[in-house]
Order: C-alpha cells, then sequence, then structure tokens
C-alpha cells in the first residue's frame, strides 16, 4: 500500500497534475461566476432560458456544477446575462507552479462601462479534492 501511495504522491506533485487542477478549478469559478452574475441581475432560469431561446431545463443543467458545456453555450448564457466573458491564457513558465487566471466578467447594460464584476464566493460549485 505504501508503494501506491508513494506513486500518488508523486503523480499530485506533477506540474501536469497541478495544472489540470487549476484548469478544473477554473472551469467551476466560470460556471459559478455566471449563475452568480444571473442573481445579481435578478434573472431567473426562466428568464435566461427564454433570451437564450432554449428551455429551464437546460439552463438548470449548464448550471450544474458536473456539467460540461461548449464555450459558445456559456457565452450565450453570459449575454443573457448582461455580463461580457475576457478569457485569458497564460504559459508555464520556469516549471512554477501554474496558479492561473480565472474569466473576468464585465458588466453590461445600465451599469457603468468597464466594471467588473466580482462574483460573492459560493461553495456550492466547490472542487472536490
Amino acid at each position: 500500500m505504501a508503494f501506491l501511495t508513494q506513486i500518488l504522491d508523486a503523480a499530485r506533485s506533477s506540474i501536469s497534475h497541478q495544472r489540470s487542477r487549476v484548469l478544473a478549478r477554473n472551469d467551476f469559478k466560470y460556471l459559478r461566476d455566471l449563475v452568480s452574475a444571473r442573481r445579481a441581475a435578478g434573472l431567473s432560469q426562466e428568464d435566461v432560458a427564454e433570451r437564450m431561446g432554449v428551455s429551464q431545463q437546460a439552463i438548470s443543467k449548464i448550471e450544474r456544477y458536473d456539467s460540461d458545456p461548449k464555450l459558445s453555450t456559456l457565452r450565450r448564457y453570459a449575454h443573457a446575462v448582461e455580463a461580457v466573458v475576457e478569457h485569458q491564457v497564460s504559459p508555464v513558465t520556469d516549471q512554477k507552479i501554474w496558479r492561473g487566471v480565472s474569466p473576468t466578467f464585465v458588466l453590461s447594460g445600465d451599469v457603468e462601462p468597464q466594471r467588473t464584476y466580482v462574483a460573492p464566493k459560493r461553495t456550492d460549485f466547490a472542487l472536490a479534492g
């Protein structure tokens, strides 16, 4: 059993594993922040569904922590909740642990331009592990 533990510990400490965890964590944060943006805009799942031309069940499925919607679907969702998503890609350098950069949400509509939306912390999309 100690041998298996050593193998797992070595795998968990690899740069690849750490980068994968950051990417997964950012995916969860991306989804969590979109749901928070919907709530901050005072929109229900039904409202977003109507704006996107899909069913409320489709929105519920998108908002599930284990969903894996396409990026284009998430952009449509962001548009429906009056948010803009900005992406950033950061290469790994010098084998440092990559912390990653989460997407930034910019509210649009009746608020002042270029105001960055900071979603409140929520635990319902917490990353396991």
